[in-house]
């Protein structure tokens, strides 16, 4: 289960797309903003169908509301509120973000109970919920009706009629484009000056599009930089093809049509590989915010990515399949707080997973991520599913992402089941957990595990038999000494050993033996408060490496190591990243920065 959170931190926006000031959306927009500044509005619904654009007109209305909050409101939430959403999830956000102490509380009554005591205290708040489709999921959650004397603004969108109905809002639709206005969000994307003759069909293939700008953006994108006329006749009749569905309005508040172009869109993609590496998308959550790198790492994971040149070419190729999915409108970049980000739009997510489902059917690949579970027994909710089931029974799981849980059990012998004899990807990063089983030794097959960021995390088991592994993260744990058996992991190319700050040493020859890394990356970790000769050792045995392209480090004392330094420097590695501190006291005053 997911939720997304955005607070407003004084002039950071949302991204969103920039409104045209002639589409009717802007003066939807508009409307709306006279009636949130009206005193006597205080629950607002904007309605309409899937992919429409309610949610490019409210993130405009937030971030507009950021530069006068100080004089209106005391707060503005931004909250994604889907099918996916879980209420303990969806409670945790709100009372994080405004202060509202449940901890304590057990169920989801108690907890909702608590909330609305404490919110009912709160003044001048701005709270925006997204996407919203379930009539009595604001009630569950424990979120008070706005009032003129509380101050409260509830902002909604939603595709759910019954809801705004339910629930008294005051409810502003959102209109399909008109034929100009669609016209011009196709030209803008499409990329190239169109012949006169191929204007003739595109002007034909924008009506099919129904005005929904998602759709519209998709299209665009599948055919953008192209004037072949062949190429748009053969567009249009696929997409005049599709059209044959009976019932294009669905009871969900989406669009058959809408579907229909989107996989448009994905059938023109250039590559199988670049298709599978858009549906792996689908496997995170709801709203996911990637890091461009994290993703392409989970592409890397699972053999995506295979190309001559090592993985800093591998890393190069993640980010050219990025660029062509954001090209042709499958995924979306935009830049907050400095950082870039990617995004998959709810809609083109859920074409994605429709997908999944007949591809990938036999694939093997399990994502819970964000799934809120605490213990990983035989009660796990994927081990009851029957489709699931026939992998379990073929042992046929090959992929397991449990990634950002708050795992803090895991059953002793639970990696000696059966459904897990040809797991090779194992993510369990972001958990809570201290120690993993000895049954994860016997997972001969494994070639990738992530346990980055288990903060809590001191014990990994033996590796030692763990022959395959290729990529071993261990980037922020708090591990004290590396896993037994690492001398023995001849095939491991990537090992992250970054901001292990309780890390005391290494066995002497370990990193040596490692001859086929290639990324080695050591920045902020524990080893940099060894004495020097501890630390001239290891950068030795670094020097051996003779694969390596990507070096982090950290280390105490410049003058102690300059020599190593600078004879690692002279390997050409393509990435090289070192920091220097001129005492042990200095590093540590950084280290608790981390």
């Amino acid at each position: 289960m997911n939720y997304i959170l955005s607070v407003s931190d004084m002039g950071i926006g949302l991204p969103a797309p920039k409104l045209a000031d002639k589409f009717t959306a802007h003066n939807t927009l508009e409307t709306v903003w006279k009636c949130i500044m009206d005193d006597k509005s205080s629950w607002i619904a904007v309605y309409g169908m899937g992919g429409i654009g309610k949610t490019t007109i409210m993130k405009a209305i937030h971030d507009r509301l950021l530069g006068q909050s100080h004089h209106l409101f005391d707060k503005v939430v931004w909250l994604t509120v889907s099918l996916e959403a879980n209420i303990r999830g969806l409670q945790d956000a709100v009372a994080e973000e405004l202060g509202v102490d449940i901890s304590n509380e057990a169920n989801e009554l108690q907890r909702k109970e608590q909330l609305l005591r404490g919110l009912k205290q709160k003044r001048r708040i701005v709270l925006i919920l997204d996407d919203v489709l379930q009539n009595n999921c604001l009630d569950k959650i424990g979120i008070p009706k706005p009032t003129k004397e509380n101050g409260w603004k509830l902002l909604v969108t939603t595709r759910s009629m019954d809801f705004c109905k339910s629930n008294g809002c005051q409810i502003f639709k959102v209109e399909n484009l008109s034929e100009e206005e669609a016209w011009q969000v196709f030209m803008d994307k499409v990329g190239v000056v169109l012949s006169l003759e191929v204007r003739i069909i595109a002007t034909c293939i924008v009506k099919e599009c129904y005005g929904l700008p998602l759709a519209i953006v998709a299209v665009a994108g599948a055919m953008r930089g192209n004037n072949n006329i062949n190429d748009w006749v053969v567009a249009l009749n696929d997409l005049r093809r599709e059209d044959a569905l009976n019932d294009l309005r669905r009871e969900d508040g989406l669009f058959d049509g809408l579907f229909k172009c989107l996989k448009f869109a994905y059938d023109r993609l250039p590559s199988e590989n670049l298709k599978k590496c858009f549906l792996y998308c689908a496997l995170f959550p709801e709203d996911y915010l990637f890091k461009p790198e994290e993703l392409i790492r989970y592409w890397m994971a699972e053999n995506f990515i295979q190309i001559y040149g090592g993985f800093v070419a591998e890393i190069d190729e993640g980010f050219q399949i990025q660029r062509e999915l954001q090209k042709a409108c499958m995924l979306q970049m935009f830049t907050k707080g400095g950082h870039d980000w990617l995004k998959m739009h709810d809609i083109v997510r859920d074409m994605a997973i429709q997908i999944v489902r007949e591809e990938w059917a036999e694939a093997g690949k399990i994502s819970m991520m964000r799934e809120n579970i605490e213990r990983l027994d035989d009660n796990l909710p994927f081990l009851r599913n029957q489709l699931r089931q026939e992998w379990a029974e073929a042992g046929k799981v090959s992929t397991l992402l449990l990634h950002d849980n708050p795992i803090s059990y895991i059953n002793p012998s639970f990696f000696f089941r059966r459904d897990m004899f040809a797991l090779t990807f194992l993510d369990l990063s972001y958990s809570w957990i201290t120690e993993l089983p000895p049954s994860l030794s016997e997972l001969a097959p494994l070639r990738v595990l992530f346990l980055q960021y288990c903060r809590r995390l001191q014990k990994v088991p033996s590796v030692e038999m763990l022959k395959n592994l290729q990529v071993l993260n261990l980037r922020g744990t708090s591990i004290t000494e590396l896993p037994q058996g690492m001398e023995e992991l001849i095939g491991l190319k990537s090992l992250d050993l970054s901001e292990t700050v309780k890390l005391a040493s290494i066995h002497v020859g370990v990193i040596a033996s490692l001859f086929h890394l290639e990324e080695l990356r050591l920045q902020g970790s524990g080893l940099c408060k060894m004495d020097s000769p501890v630390v001239a050792n290891y950068l030795v045995e670094m020097m051996t490496l003779k694969r390596l392209a990507i070096l982090t480090l950290s280390v105490v004392g410049y003058g102690n190591h300059l020599d190593s330094i600078i004879c690692l420097q002279e390997q050409n590695h393509k990435i090289f990243s070192v920091d220097v501190y001129g005492s042990t006291e200095d590093y540590i005053q950084d280290e608790e920065t981390l």
